[in-house]
């Protein structure tokens, strides 16, 4: 079973990764791995970083269909190492 501390290094060997990269790396179900980042995030271990995808028109984004798909958060280590 993963824990915080395997996530936490996953992060910290590979730079910044996505909750999906995540899961696939360490055999973990998405919606566990995204609680486990939830709590890193809210501990003050990693930090989210929301980045806008290619082709994607900031300026119409609130009336967009694929809105949750223009943006991707990262999750990274934190600046601040607790």
């Amino acid at each position: 079973m993963t824990d915080l501390f395997q996530i936490r290094n996953a992060i910290a060997l590979n730079g910044m990764m996505d909750a999906d990269q995540l899961s696939r790396l360490l055999h973990t179900p998405l919606p566990f791995m995204e609680a486990m980042l939830s709590q890193l995030t809210i501990m003050g271990k990693i930090e989210s970083v929301e980045e806008e995808q290619n082709g994607c028109n900031s300026r119409y984004c609130k009336s967009c269909l694929h809105n949750p798909g223009c943006h991707k958060r990262y999750y990274k280590m934190s600046g601040v190492l607790k």
